[in-house]
């Protein structure tokens, strides 16, 4: 889950551990890409499909940073390899629909 590591013994005995590592890397663009850095993902299963929708930065081009919602789809909850990774939110798309002409 994230950064975390979760061991569930019995509804109360619970284990959390710190990820060592970016769990996400693996998934992340090239420098400039819509998903050069992920994070937050929201994580849902349908039947044996796994899905992941993170938010992603443009950071490497600098203020104003571009921001999206990704979806990841992949047929194991590790996500080594998707079947499916695609923007489903972009922000600067949306942006220009709600309030047309105004710079961040």
């Amino acid at each position: 889950m994230g950064i975390f590591k979760l061991k569930i013994n019995s509804p109360t005995d619970i284990e959390v551990y710190r990820f060592n590592g970016n769990p996400l890397k693996h998934l992340n663009g090239p420098k400039g890409s819509w998903n050069e850095s992920l994070f937050c993902p929201g994580y849902f299963r349908v039947e044996s499909s796994h899905y992941l929708l993170p938010a992603a930065s443009t950071y490497s081009i600098g203020f104003p940073y571009k921001q999206y919602i990704g979806l990841v789809k992949d047929l194991s909850p590790y996500f080594l390899n998707p079947t499916r990774i695609g923007i489903l939110i972009d922000g600067p798309r949306e942006k220009e629909k709600i309030i047309p002409g105004i710079k961040s």
